[in-house]
């Protein structure tokens, strides 16, 4: 999904990374170190969302032609997939 707004990026952003937070628990049954890097490589995507998002020169997002936030390579922002 793509975003019109940080506000709307963030708070997808933010549900993500909740629904994801048991990942990070010592007592998950399910950490085999290849899991565990991909899902730590997922949760810092997440993290760096906002930072991503592509601002003119008075630190306004820029949207694309369909009004979605995008990045400096001019392609929609949206939340990465997850490892499950």
């Amino acid at each position: 999904m793509a975003y019109t707004s940080i506000a709307d990026l963030r708070t997808a952003r933010n549900n993500a990374l909740n629904a994801c937070d048991w990942w990070l628990t010592p007592d998950n049954p399910n950490l085999d170190e290849g899991l565990e890097l991909s899902r730590l490589s997922y949760r810092d995507e997440l993290r760096r969302l906002p930072a991503k998002v592509k601002v003119d020169e008075s630190n306004n997002p820029v949207l694309n032609t369909n009004g979605h936030l995008q990045d400096e390579e001019d392609t929609s922002i949206e939340l990465p997939t997850s490892p499950g």
